[in-house]
């Protein structure tokens, strides 16, 4: 499994920890009819049948479960995908709602035009070692390649409302973008989202 690069993984621990401890009154993105904080554990095993493999893990000392789909299980034109299940919604914890959908893509599959089209502009910018990170309040993460041109990591999370707004500027933390426009919602099929008119 490819790793992170030790100088974006603050930048997305702190993602997850919003994740998991999300409240649950907005709406999702969504990817494929999976919507964190929205989809059930039974409902995905229904939709998708059971993981290539699956592991357990404390998150902010919660009992998260992590489900993988990977090689011909994984959704067309991606590596893998990876289920978190597990989240605070109303300070209840729920082990078998979803929290996070983690995709990597393959190469040529999400370029920067692609997300922006398929999205909209982001919310909040950030950039470490040369990685763009586009954030979105709708949930939605996108991490580039060192050539800010291919998508390599895509998390959809429950909403982040208190992402600021405005310049963008380079920062290990969700910096200040451009203005927000309303997301597409990806097609089930799991390919590149339909642009909006």
């Amino acid at each position: 499994m490819r790793t992170l690069p030790r100088t974006l993984r603050p930048l997305v621990l702190a993602a997850l920890a919003l994740a998991l401890l999300a409240p649950g009154a907005a709406r999702a993105e969504s990817w494929a009819g999976l919507a964190p904080a929205i989809t059930t554990m039974p409902q995905v095993r229904e939709r998708l049948g059971p993981p290539s493999r699956e592991a357990r893990r404390k998150v902010d000392n919660y009992d998260v479960q992590e489900w993988v789909y990977e090689g011909q299980q994984a959704p067309v034109g991606f590596f893998r995908m990876t289920l978190e299940f597990g989240i605070l919604v109303k300070e209840t914890f729920s082990p078998s709602l979803l929290r996070l959908v983690r995709l990597d893509p393959k190469p040529f599959i999400f370029t920067q035009p692609t997300v922006i089209d398929g999205w909209g502009r982001p919310d909040g910018l950030g950039e470490q070692n040369q990685r763009m990170t586009f954030f979105y309040k709708s949930g939605l993460i996108v991490i580039f390649d060192e050539d800010r041109v291919h998508a390599q990591i895509m998390l959809f999370t429950p909403p982040q409302p208190d992402l600021p707004t405005g310049e963008a500027g380079p920062a290990p933390a969700p910096g200040p973008a451009a203005t927000p426009s309303a997301p597409a919602t990806p097609p089930a099929s799991g390919g590149a989202p339909t642009p909006r008119k």
